[in-house]
């Protein structure tokens, strides 16, 4: 028998009903985020959950979703990017200094 390895990743996580606070064609990532105080340490990439429902139409990025997140999404007029998690190590350093400044 062949061993399959699994990964195991951490995420900042978020649930839709907080992304409420954004305005009709927002762009919502970790970074808007990070400015808007909903998340404070942002040591992981980034995973939307779909607890609770979304009132406003955005653009939201984010390194993983959840079906019904993804789905909640797109049925309030917004769309879903997916990130590539190596953007995510570089930017990391960056974003970490903001909470630092806080």
């Amino acid at each position: 028998h062949e061993l399959e390895l699994l990964t195991l990743i951490n995420f900042s996580i978020i649930n839709l009903e907080k992304l409420n606070d954004f305005k009709d064609n927002d762009t919502v990532n970790l970074d808007s985020l990070v400015k808007k105080g909903l998340i404070f340490k942002p040591k992981f990439p980034l995973k939307i959950l779909g607890n609770g429902k979304i009132n406003v139409k955005l653009k939201v990025q984010a390194h993983a979703f959840t079906k019904v997140a993804k789905q909640k999404i797109e049925d309030a007029g917004g769309s879903c990017e997916l990130i590539n998690n190596k953007k995510f190590t570089k930017n990391l350093g960056k974003l970490q200094n903001v909470c630092q400044q806080k």
